[in-house]
């Protein structure tokens, strides 16, 4: 019988290690394969008699390592005693192979299962499997499964979240609402459900980190067991609190999916995850209550008053995720890429895993073992692609060249391989990198793998499966990133590095042939690291360094010319920024991350709003004249940057786990000549630190809700540890570890201790006073030094033992331009922000206490707060956002330090800082979607963000220059093969492909500069069709006027049509009214009306309707400013679409002929267009 394997996990039956399959049959039911199997790993067999005895038996293999040394195989009884006789082996020496794999996934690599499998064997039946498979006889087969039950599953609440109102499940074939029922009863019948309809496959939108984790809290509410799986065990939910993962849900025997995550993986690119955004987008229809306005408050009315539409809604929103991954194909998507890798369906994004999956197989096959997976931190670069500076001007027939899979290539041609890599380079039949790097002239493993997939690929689209070549694409793509990961088995500076020159080598070689054959090359594919940006991780508000959040994403990295890039599409990432539509603050897609060295000069610009540093010629915002514009630093002048006065709404948190911020922080000791790891354990109530477990540790309560007294602790603390706590750990100090708070206000410390007892057990603390009773102070008073003797009246509450400084360093940071606010304050009531900020205040704050200026109401309002983080300062500049203070931010050169002042008004008189700064680090910018701004965090100020070749043909005609094209492409193909042979003695298996000529190719100038503009182009293709990049036309937020002008204007370009006359007819059709149905605006309403911080036009235009309802306003601009379409009034004001629609678009084609439209309808210029073409 055929099967398909779902959940792979293992079990201890009598003391043996059992493998469990679990799956679905061809004929429908579900199934479950027990087979017995032994947990294993590999050693040297010199290190065999320093192994010694113990509960394991070791046995010779036929396997050697990468060093062609000679293993022999460590048997265990059990899966969990692997990593202690790992850990104790390593301890003394011997090094261990492949002993990090997975048990379950081992026994699939050993079999050679890629999920698709055949069983033989007699089977039995239980109440929640079809048929039980013990130690049946399984064979590996090619099988996709076209029967696999989904269920999607929506829950509704009340909007304050304390009761469930109901649950929605939808399936082709089956659909239920649980409604009109208590609690208890619907959860009940929806366990029933599960069970009984068996689905295999579970999903719904943001469906873990809510649906899931929602109802198992209330099955634990009511006392019913959360068991939805196909076993009798307890489903389990992982909130991932990383950032930058996703959460897992565990249900034995079944897989569940979020839709959310599987858009994602699978790079489907939205503007918006939002099921109404999403539905909107792919199927053209949405949720049935779709507006922001009120929406918790009518789905608390729907159920008091109108439980029937409520249902509907619910079984609605269920509907349109099966619809939206029904037509995507998502899920089909997903399980190609398991048959490809041999992962479960939620692992398939796994890409190191996929790897190892693929590399392990491939390599045990040859009689190698790899070593176990390690983490090794480097920070040297990896380099990468060469790109040529573009040339600016309009052409005809330019071909476009293109390498298919470069890198993917290039592995296979040059053998590329961690199995081939020679250290040393010592020996003879090497292939040398142009990195110095030395690989064996032998095929390796990559070189095969690389070659089975191109195969499975050209197969898949001869046969048009563009699923399973979607699936083999995402694969290929991913080798060089899990290569240059370091957290990859395999990781190897050197060959990665080989990779990335190899693929500078081969471009700059195919501009110097192309050039060689008489034609031209034209093209071929910034703040400081310690500047702060405002994010949204996986729900969650993140203050970060660029440099941080680039080296989070390293694994991501592809080089293109001197820029290092990490694509960033496919995970959950919003940036800080502003509508441009609206002027208000949102969170939008976080697309790119860029890094790159220069060396334009760098500027710090600084007003007291706040500051960024960037290069001479990064664009900064300002507001003027109604609208956001863009100036370089040396333009801002006394202009006040634009900043966010407003924190779009965040989710609220109601519980944290401590574990969760101290698990991730460890170090070695060393215990009677053994290595010992000091790391953070827990309970279900407590957490605590050590490398060994004590009758009587020190230890903290695990979890915290929010709106309890212990949080309002733990925030005094917080605060008090950030003005004027100090941790001591391993890293800084190699005297006692521990934490402290000091202060001269006993007090004050009294209180803290307090607060310290209320979370901390097992542990007593102390208030000493400081053992230097006078001290000296030096300063100068012009040029006379000055000296002051006082007296020292600090003490400090002592928390010496190594659980409190690892909770203070892992809470806020450590050193004084280390210290944080904890991302949790930004997601909690403003009653606990004002705590922290007040207990931070009272440790190193001032209110003007001693100004008689300042009235007493005024001194307890405001404060400053002195800092050397620039980390800090963001965090508090987002937190005093938050709050709704008017704040300043003054940077003192001298000092290195920010204070931050608050006040009752902004003065609006403005004074910009500006330094140029030494700097010769990275410079690092960001793409974001929609409104391609994002902030420094430092206030929150406003910036702008910012393997082809293009080869000129020199045809007359098009036929010509497919002619030219096809022989460039036959002679470079010729040119690498005997290139590759003769210089590597290697089969050459690049491949250039022409990939299309632009009939007429527009490479935009950047005006006053020889240069070409970046990513902006427009070309007519062969075809008759133009494609734009980067260019207005492509945007969503102009008129249809202003689309078809600009369409028109290229097409009159690309034809070589007069263009003076028609713009000229056009503005002139414009002020007759003849155009008017396109000049709609069309722009969304995002929140109620009132919440508009800014009256942007569409929402005055939204105000003057009476009963504005929906979320899609349409209106024109008229002589009395915007007006609904429905209720237009005045006249249109046609100077303004004019100035506003068509004069862009026109001068941002002039610009390449170095004129505006003003001097072309002045004719103070002619024209020849044609004389511009190359």
């Amino acid at each position: 019988m055929k099967g398909f394997i779902l959940y792979p996990s293992y079990k201890i039956i009598d003391g043996k290690s059992y493998v469990f399959l679990f799956g679905k049959l061809e004929n429908g039911e579900s199934f479950l394969v027990m087979n017995f199997y032994e947990p294993y790993f590999y050693i040297k067999t010199k290190d065999v008699k320093k192994a010694g005895n113990g509960d394991f038996k070791i046995e010779n293999s036929d396997f050697k390592s990468f060093n062609d040394e000679k293993l022999s195989r460590v048997i265990l009884e059990t899966p969990k005693d692997v990593p202690g006789l790992r850990r104790s082996f390593e301890e003394d020496g011997i090094e261990c192979y492949e002993a990090d794999i997975r048990f379950a996934y081992r026994y699939l690599m050993d079999k050679e299962i890629m999920m698709g499998v055949e069983i033989d064997g007699d089977y039995e039946t239980s109440d929640f499997i079809n048929r039980i498979y013990r130690d049946a006889e399984i064979k590996p087969i090619e099988y996709f499964p076209n029967n696999l039950k989904i269920f999607s599953v929506d829950i509704e609440t009340s909007s304050n979240g304390k009761k469930l109102y109901s649950i929605a499940i939808y399936s082709e074939g089956f659909e239920k609402v649980l409604i009109d029922m208590d609690e208890e009863e619907m959860l009940e019948e929806f366990k029933k459900i599960i069970l009984e309809e068996d689905p295999d496959i579970i999903t719904g939108w943001n469906l873990i980190d809510f649906d899931l984790e929602y109802l198992k809290n209330k099955f634990k509410e009511h006392r019913i067991s959360f068991v939805l799986g196909r076993t009798n065990e307890t489903c389990k939910i992982r909130i991932e609190k990383d950032f930058f993962r996703d959460s897992k849900a565990d249900f034995p025997g079944r897989v569940v999916l979020d839709g959310i995550q599987l858009l994602r993986m699978s790079f489907v690119d939205l503007d918006s995850y939002k099921l109404e955004d999403a539905a909107q987008s792919i199927l053209k229809e949405g949720k049935l209550i779709s507006y922001i306005e009120g929406k918790g408050e009518e789905i608390d009315r729907l159920f008091r008053e109108d439980k029937k539409k409520l249902a509907k809604y619910n079984l609605n929103d269920a509907r349109l995720v099966t619809e939206i991954l029904k037509k995507t194909k998502i899920i089909e998507m997903t399980i190609e890429r398991s048959i490809l890798t041999g992962m479960p369906l939620d692992r398939v994004n796994a890409s190191i895993a996929s790897l190892d999956s693929l590399y392990l197989r491939e390599l045990n096959k040859r009689g190698y073992v790899a070593n176990s997976g390690h983490y090794t931190p480097k920070e040297e670069r990896i380099k990468g692609g060469y790109v040529m500076e573009s040339k600016p001007g309009i052409y005809d027939y330019l071909l476009v060249l293109d390498f298919k899979s470069l890198y993917p290539s290039l592995m296979r041609t040059f053998n590329i391989d961690p199995l081939s890599y020679v250290e040393n380079c010592n020996g003879k039949n090497l292939i040398k990198a142009p990195n110095g790097a030395c690989f064996k002239n032998q095929n390796g493993v990559m070189g095969v793998l690389v070659e089975r997939l191109l195969k499975s690929r050209d197969k898949a689209k001869k046969e048009k499966n563009e699923l399973q070549r979607h699936a083999i694409k995402i694969l290929l793509n991913s080798f060089f990133g899990v290569l240059a990961n370091a957290n990859c088995r395999f990781f190897s500076l050197d060959v990665a590095n080989a990779i990335t020159h190899f693929g500078q080598k081969m471009i700059k070689l195919t501009a110097e042939k192309v050039e060689e054959e008489g034609y031209e090359v034209i093209y071929s594919d910034s703040i400081t690291k310690d500047r702060f940006t405002t994010l949204i991780v996986n729900g969650k508000l993140l203050i970060i360094s660029m440099e941080e959040l680039f080296k989070k994403f390293i694994s991501k990295k592809v080089i293109i010319g001197k820029k290092e890039r990490i694509d960033l599409r496919k995970e959950n990432v919003l940036a800080l920024t502003v509508n441009k539509e609206t002027l208000e603050p949102e969170f939008s897609k976080l697309n790119e991350i860029i890094r790159h060295k220069t060396n334009k000069k760098v500027f710090r610009v600084n007003q007291k709003y706040g500051e960024t540093i960037c290069s001479e010629d990064h664009s900064l915002i300002i507001f003027e004249d109604n609208k956001l514009k863009e100036v370089r630093p040396l333009e801002i002048e006394k202009r006040p940057l634009f900043k966010i006065v407003k924190i779009p709404d965040l989710p609220k948190i109601v519980k944290i786990d401590i574990y969760e911020y101290l698990k991730n922080y460890s170090y070695k000791v060393t215990y009677k000549g053994r290595i010992k790891t000091a790391k953070a354990h827990c309970d279900d109530k407590w957490v605590w630190f050590g490398w060994t477990n004590r009758k009587k540790s020190v230890r903290v309560k695990r979890f915290i809700d929010i709106k309890s007294k212990e949080f309002e602790s733990l925030c005094r603390l917080v605060g008090a540890y950030i003005a004027e706590g100090s941790s001591s750990t391993p890293e800084t100090t190699k005297s006692r570890l521990g934490a402290s708070i000091s202060s001269s206000n006993v007090n004050w410390l009294k209180s803290l201790k307090e607060d310290y007892y209320k979370l901390f057990d097992n542990v007593d603390v102390s208030i000493i006073v400081s053992t230097k009773k006078i001290r000296e102070l030096k300063y100068f008073n012009g040029e006379t030094e000055k000296n002051i003797s006082y007296v020292d009246k600090t003490q400090k509450l002592q928390l010496m033992n190594i659980l409190s400084a690892v909770f203070f360093k892992s809470l806020a940071g450590q050193n004084s331009n280390g210290k944080r606010v904890p991302y949790f304050m930004f997601h909690v009531d403003e009653k606990y922000k004002k705590i922290l900020l007040d207990t931070m205040i009272e440790g190193d704050g001032s209110r003007k206490s001693k100004d008689k200026r300042y009235s007493e109401q005024y001194k307890l309002k405001h404060f400053s707060y002195c800092t050397n983080s620039l980390g800090l300062t963001s965090d508090l500049s987002t937190l005093l956002t938050q709050l709704r203070f008017n704040y300043s931010i003054r940077y003192r050169k001298e000092k290195s330090n920010y204070t931050i002042t608050t006040s009752n008004k902004n003065n609006s008189r403005i004074k910009t800082n500006i330094e140029e700064i030494h700097y010769e680090d990275y410079l690092y910018d960001l793409s974001v979607d929609k409104n391609k701004t994002f902030v420094d965090a430092c206030g929150n100020i406003l910036l702008h963000n910012t393997d082809s070749v293009f080869v000129l043909s020199k045809a007359e005609n098009l036929e010509e220059a497919e002619k030219i094209g096809n022989e460039l492409n036959i002679k470079l193909n010729k040119f690498f093969e005997s290139y590759v042979k003769k210089e590597y003695n290697r089969n050459n298996h690049l491949e250039l492909e022409y990939e299309k000529c632009f009939v007429r190719f527009l490479m935009p100038r950047v005006r006053g500069s020889e240069t070409g503009a970046k990513k902006r182009y427009a070309g007519l293709n062969s075809k008759g069709k133009i494609e734009i990049t980067g260019m207005e036309a492509i945007r969503g937020d102009w008129t249809e006027l202003a689309k078809k002008f600009q369409m028109e204007l290229l097409d009159r370009l690309f034809h070589k049509k007069e263009v003076k006359s028609y713009i000229k007819k056009l503005i002139e059709e414009v002020k007759d009214g003849r155009h008017d149905k396109d000049l709609v605006y069309r722009k969304q309403i995002r929140k109620n009306l009132e919440d508009y911080a800014m009256n942007a036009q569409h929402v005055k235009a939204a105000k003057k309707l009476k009963n504005f309802k929906g979320s899609v306003i349409e209106y024109v601009i008229t002589e009395d400013g915007p007006e609904p379409i429905q209720n237009q009034k005045h006249k249109l004001d046609y100077k303004h679409y004019i100035d506003k629609q068509i004069k862009p678009i026109a001068n941002a084609v002039l610009i390449f002929f170095n004129i505006t439209l003003d001097e072309l309808l002045e004719g103070s210029t002619q024209v020849d267009l044609n004389s511009f073409s190359k």
